[in-house]
């Protein structure tokens, strides 16, 4: 069953590579230990190890994506207990325990945040792979102290397979560069016979998601203008009564008039951009449906253009001191012939 379940796991990871997600790499040091001990016999501490592998980030929303990995991680605990011996010397014997176990995590988690930050958390799947357990006895025995240190593989100590949950924040670059700390909480007991001894585990990583990069330009790229096809019979005769003109759609282009400044029987569009403050309208682009496209310093719009004429405008501005971007564009659709002129006012 467990090689089966493997196969599956990685199968289900193959699916998402063949699909174009981002592959990447995780490797970071690790705090460990068991938790829900019943007896206050001894001292359970922290042991401090390592964990590394491979994950698959893919996108299932704007800002969510799902995100597998397969991880080499090493856990365990570090425990301790003194006891005094009521021989006639009086001995003091202390027992120290250094157990270190390996697995292979299966975290399949759900992420989301901004392209900086991010929040992530679901289920992990664990397999025990070996264990080592090295024991120290340092016995004080009327002033002379002496040790005795012995190691032994673990080979079918804890159960082969473990469940657990696994959360945690980050941050990362634009080069795809990034620094997260995770918390793993076990559901199920380490061992049968020891009830409540559960693995719990601290992670900070670093990794690198490749792909990261080309995914945040893209998302920065303007997106590009369609022209409607001039040869489909688009217009509907039940707009006829209608208002003029239609806004269909605009995005950062808050303060915009149309205005039928002449009657002709021929169609022009005329543009007329209005900037306040030091915001520059740059690379301008307008496209529509028909008639002659003109950018000149006397003219920016189109001449004999047939009606009804669908258009769309848009352009980036950026502040005088300032080094953003902010893309600007408008949609829209004008149903009776004139010469009209669209004023559109660019402020901060």
């Amino acid at each position: 069953m467990k090689t089966t379940l493997l196969l599956f796991i990685l199968l289900y990871q193959l699916n998402f590579l063949m699909a174009q997600t981002m592959p990447g790499i995780r490797f970071g040091a690790s705090m460990s230990k068991i938790n829900g001990i019943s007896s206050t016999k001894g001292s359970y501490d922290w042991l401090y190890q390592y964990h590394g592998g491979f994950m698959l980030t893919h996108k299932i929303g704007s800002k969510l994506y799902l995100q597998p990995e397969s991880m080499y991680s090493q856990k365990g605990y570090y425990y301790e207990i003194a006891r005094n011996n009521k021989g006639v010397f009086k001995d003091t014997v202390m027992y120290r325990e250094k157990t270190q176990l390996n697995y292979l995590d299966i975290p399949i988690l759900a992420r989301a945040g901004t392209n900086r930050f991010y929040m992530e958390a679901g289920p992990q799947l664990s397999f025990f792979m070996n264990g080592r357990r090295t024991e120290t006895r340092t016995t004080n025995s009327n002033g002379i102290v002496t040790d005795h240190q012995h190691t032994r593989d673990l080979i079918g100590f804890a159960d082969d397979f473990d469940i657990g949950f696994t959360g945690g924040f980050g941050y990362q670059t634009d080069l795809g560069l990034g620094l997260g700390l995770r918390f793993n909480q076990s559901f199920k007991e380490l061992v049968h016979r020891e009830k409540w001894k559960r693995n719990v585990v601290v992670q900070l990583s670093t990794f690198y998601i490749l792909g990261k990069r080309k995914e945040i330009l893209a998302e920065k790229a303007p997106v590009p203008i369609t022209i409607p096809n001039p040869d489909i019979d688009y217009y509907d005769k039940r707009k006829a009564n209608k208002k003029a003109y239609t806004i269909i759609g605009r995005t950062n282009m808050p303060r915009v008039s149309f205005t039928k400044v002449a009657e002709s029987e021929q169609m022009h569009v005329q543009f007329k951009i209005i900037t306040t403050g030091f915001y520059t309208p740059q690379d301008i682009l307008i496209a529509g449906s028909s008639g002659i496209e003109e950018n000149t310093g006397l003219f920016l719009g189109f001449r004999n253009v047939q009606f009804p004429f669908e258009g769309s405008i848009q352009f980036s501005t950026s502040s005088g001191g300032g080094s953003t971007l902010v893309q600007s564009r408008m949609e829209y659709e004008i149903k009776e012939p004139g010469f009209w002129r669209i004023t559109i006012t660019v402020s901060q």
